[in-house]
């Protein structure tokens, strides 16, 4: 059901509504998209924001907005990584590296990481940690990270 206004102008089934966008809210989560243009990344750590791939993790965290769990991240990159060459990404929770890790490998374009979901608080900063290996290609790349909110 949208939120939308009802032709007669008058919103008089608002709080059911909002209580149903809150429900989708709950069962998908918010999403934190990043996307970055190409940039060299052999042996190079960068950390992913929309729009820039920066070399501190303070100027690239998202901060989270309920209690949840980061359930999924997908990593897509604009080329391979070449011959023997990997995109690590790892996600980062407070400045500091979880368990919750992927890799692109030469011949692949995309990781989606479902394991190792980590828990997080209102207010704590998450942070998409990309390492290149010491030859990988240049490349741009686009991903989302999903908080599932506590139910």
């Amino acid at each position: 059901m949208s939120l939308s206004k009802p032709t007669n102008g008058v919103n008089t089934d608002y709080a059911n509504r909002l209580g149903l966008a809150i429900d989708a809210l709950n069962a998908t989560g918010i999403t934190f998209p990043f996307a970055v243009g190409s940039f060299a990344v052999a042996g190079l750590t960068r950390y992913l924001r929309h729009g820039d791939a920066e070399t501190t993790e303070a100027e690239a965290y998202f901060v989270c907005p309920y209690a949840g769990y980061v359930n999924k991240v997908i990593l897509q990159s604009g080329g391979t990584p070449g011959a023997g060459e990997t995109y690590t990404l790892t996600m980062r929770k407070n400045a500091g590296d979880t368990s919750m890790t992927g890799a692109i490998t030469n011949g692949l374009f995309a990781v989606t990481i479902t394991t190792n979901a980590f828990a997080v608080a209102a207010g704590d900063y998450i942070a998409v940690k990309l390492v290149g290996s010491a030859s990988a290609a240049a490349s741009s790349f686009r991903g989302v990270v999903v908080v599932q909110p506590f139910a």
